[in-house]
């Protein structure tokens, strides 16, 4: 596990090399976080039927926590998407394109 960014981007690595905001490390900051993933999976809950659709619908939450985030808190988060623009394109996608390509056959 590693500590590292720049200015505008601080993250930390967990074991499998994702990349997490530092934000989240944060014990002051615990509790926002645990009532902004609440706030955003509630809002979701209202707003979308898709959370069988786990590629699609992290990236639905994540923004809708970042949202939460600056708007109630102030808080500049960034997703684990735009920490791992490379790895979480892989891990969510190519799945996704396998089972489109399973349901097309």
């Amino acid at each position: 596990m590693s500590v590292s960014g720049g200015k505008d981007m601080d993250y930390f690595e967990d074991r499998d090399g994702i990349r997490h905001d530092i934000q989240e490390r944060d014990p002051k900051l615990k509790k926002i976080f645990k009532n902004a993933d609440q706030a955003a999976s509630q809002e979701l809950s209202k707003k979308l039927n898709i959370r069988g659709a786990k590629g699609v619908y992290c990236h639905i939450f994540w923004n809708e926590k970042k949202r939460i985030l600056k708007e109630k808190y102030n808080i500049e988060w960034k997703t684990l998407a735009e920490l791992n623009p490379k790895i979480l394109g892989i891990l969510i996608e190519v799945p996704q394109k396998k089972h489109e390509e399973e349901v097309t056959k």
